[in-house]
C-alpha cells in the first residue's frame, strides 16, 4: 500500500490540498478565495519566470523551437492580473465560472473512464470513481448553468465540492490499488 501511495504522490498531495482549501474557503469564502486568487498569482510570476530563464539558457537554435518565452510572459502576466486586478475579477466572474464549471465537467467526464476502467479490472468499489464522477458532473452543469451565482455563492459551493471531491478522489485511489503491493 506505501509504495502504491508513494507511486501516486502527485494524487495524494491534490487531495489533501483539495480537502484543506475547501475547509478554508467554508470557514471564510471571500477572505480565503483572494488569498487563494493571490498565491496563484504568485505561483504563475514564478512559473513565467521560470519558463524564460528556462528559455535564455537554451542555445538559441533550441530556444527557438519551443515557445517557453511566451508560455514564461503569458504566465507571469496572467499572475500579476490574479495579484493586482480584483476588479478585474469580480467583473469577469461569471464568465470564469463557467470555464471553472467546464473544467469541473471535463474532469467528471475522466472519472467515468476511471469508473469504467474498475468495472473492467472487476473491482469491488468501482463505484466510488463514479459518485465522483457524478459528483465533478452535478457540480459543473450547476456552475455552467448559473454563472450569475454571486461571488461567495460560489466560492462556499467550490469549498463543498472540493471536500467532497478529495474524499471521494481517496476513495478512488485506495479503490484503485493492488490487491498485493
Amino acid at each position: 500500500m506505501m509504495k502504491y501511495l508513494l507511486k501516486h504522490i502527485r494524487e495524494c498531495i491534490t487531495i489533501v490540498a483539495q480537502i484543506v482549501i475547501g475547509i478554508l474557503l467554508l470557514v471564510n469564502p471571500s477572505i480565503y478565495a483572494v488569498s487563494l486568487i493571490r498565491i496563484l498569482g504568485v505561483l504563475l510570476i514564478l512559473r513565467g519566470v521560470i519558463r524564460i530563464i528556462h528559455y535564455l539558457k537554451k542555445e538559441a537554435d533550441e530556444a527557438a523551437e519551443g515557445e517557453e518565452f511566451t508560455t514564461g510572459l503569458m504566465a507571469a502576466t496572467l499572475g500579476l492580473f490574479c495579484i493586482f486586478g480584483q476588479n478585474w475579477w469580480s467583473e469577469a466572474f461569471p464568465a470564469l465560472a463557467v470555464v471553472y464549471g467546464l473544467f469541473q465537467l471535463l474532469l467528471g467526464f475522466q472519472k467515468i473512464q476511471k469508473t469504467v476502467d474498475c468495472l473492467r479490472l472487476h473491482k469491488k468499489l468501482w463505484y466510488f470513481p463514479g459518485i465522483c464522477a457524478l459528483l465533478y458532473l452535478i457540480f459543473g452543469f450547476v456552475i455552467v448553468l448559473d454563472p450569475g451565482m454571486s461571488w461567495i455563492s460560489v466560492w462556499v459551493f467550490t469549498g463543498i465540492a472540493l471536500i467532497m471531491e478529495g474524499v471521494m478522489e481517496a476513495a478512488t485511489l485506495i479503490c484503485l490499488c493492488p490487491a498485493k503491493d
